[in-house]
Parts: C-alpha cells; structure tokens; sequence
C-alpha cells in the first residue's frame, strides 16, 4: 500500500513540474520573425498586411524544434532588406 501512495506522489509531483522554457535559439528565431512582421511585412494596395509565406514557413519549422533549417531563412529575408540582425 505505503508502494502505492509513495508512486502516486511521485507521479503527481512529476506532472506538475513547469514548462520548459524555449531555447535561445526559438526565442531568436521568434524574434527575427517579429522584426520581419512589424517592419518588413509588405502591405497590400487595401493597406492590410499581405503574408510572407517563406518567414511563415520558417518560424513555424523554429516552433516544432526545426532551429537550424527556419533560422536562415529569416536572417536571409533581413539581410536582404538591409535590415541589421539582432544579438544571438
């Protein structure tokens, strides 16, 4: 019984253990995507924002742990607007 109890707490202490916090390389890589959305995003002739299908693409592949494929990719759309990267 004392078996029981003692794996029960256990499994209730393993699940309640935090989130683990995104690595360094999905919060830079979410920051490149923020900087290319409220800077760089192109508006259409209505005055909407249009979608970047490739920095979608790339901050979708950061978000499922994808860093060194979707990382590129947004660096590569910042640099080609001359815009200045920020600090890794």
């Amino acid at each position: 019984m004392r078996v029981h109890i003692a794996a029960a707490l256990l499994l209730a202490i393993v699940g309640c253990q935090p989130a683990p916090t995104p690595s360094r390389d999905v919060a830079y890589c979410e920051e490149l995507f923020a900087i290319h959305e409220r800077y760089l995003l192109p508006r259409g002739f209505d005055g909407n924002d249009r979608r970047d299908p490739r920095a979608d693409l790339a901050v979708d592949l950061c978000r499922r742990g994808r860093t060194q494929e979707g990382i590129p990719i947004l660096e590569d759309r910042l640099r080609r607007a001359r815009w200045p990267l920020p600090e890794r």
